[in-house]
């Protein structure tokens, strides 16, 4: 059954271009490739997976995907997600699913029983390359738009002294891997209108650190410098991508 068009089609095309214009910029996606879709069942992942569903369904790509949600297990305090609506939506829109387990607080995978932003991100990362290779998927696709960008720019200089871009196209292990971002010229509030006039769930926040997160943090600073400098996140984001052109052509290593 064809997924229905969203019902202001005037936002939906708005988007639909920026999305293809990130796809076809960075050659994101290519005849034949299989995508592991990481979905943790927020709007900008379920925004993601419509996308890449109404491409396939429309024909103007031609590319397989599943989607793969992790499970987030905190033993500590028992939280652990739900994924039962993933599957009911990707059961309706006809698209491969599976998932993982990310632990948390097991000592076992956290042996210095320390969590932070960069090693849960890593932990999620770790279980989406092996859930990628048991589908043989050549590409990961994350749902990070432009608002995630620039804060993890932030994060990156504020916390490593590094200008590290979050980058929409960018190989691992040689290749074996491409992690794709086609979201990424996307704002945050166009998915949370989306998402809202679709009605994708609100989840609640699992993780362990919660507000006193880095990332969170960083969020609540963006928020509060966007109210002054209304065009901050378009120039750091494009000022960090350019960054990064300029030294691929030179040749320089970027990490």
């Amino acid at each position: 059954m064809p997924m229905p068009i969203y019902p202001h089609p005037r936002q939906e095309a708005e988007m639909w271009s920026k999305i293809m214009q990130a796809v076809k910029k960075y050659q994101m996606i290519e005849k034949g490739d299989r995508i592991a879709v990481g979905v943790s069942g927020g709007k900008d992942s379920l925004t993601l997976l419509r996308f890449l569903k109404l491409f396939q369904q429309y024909q103007v790509l031609d590319f397989e995907m599943v989607a793969i949600h992790m499970y987030t297990a905190d033993l500590s305090s028992g939280n652990i997600s739900d994924p039962n609506h993933i599957r009911e939506l990707c059961e309706e829109w006809e698209i491969p699913y599976d998932e993982e387990t990310v632990h948390l607080t097991d000592p076992q995978y956290n042996k210095k029983n320390k969590i932070d932003c960069y090693w849960c991100s890593f932990q999620k990362r770790r279980v989406l390359f092996k859930m990628a290779e048991k589908h043989q998927c050549n590409k990961i696709a994350f749902g990070h738009h432009a608002d995630d960008a620039v804060i993890t720019a932030f994060m990156n200089m504020f916390y490593l002294s590094a200008m590290i871009p979050l980058k929409p196209f960018h190989p691992f292990f040689g290749g074996k891997y491409y992690v794709i971002r086609p979201l990424i010229f996307l704002r945050e509030s166009e998915i949370m209108r989306y998402a809202k006039i679709l009605g994708f769930p609100s989840l609640p926040c699992n993780c362990p650190v919660g507000k006193n997160g880095r990332r969170e943090q960083l969020k609540d600073l963006l928020d509060r410098l966007e109210k002054e400098i209304p065009e901050i996140v378009h120039s750091v984001s494009a000022a960090m991508l350019k960054n990064e052109e300029k030294l691929e052509k030179i040749g320089m290593p970027t990490k």
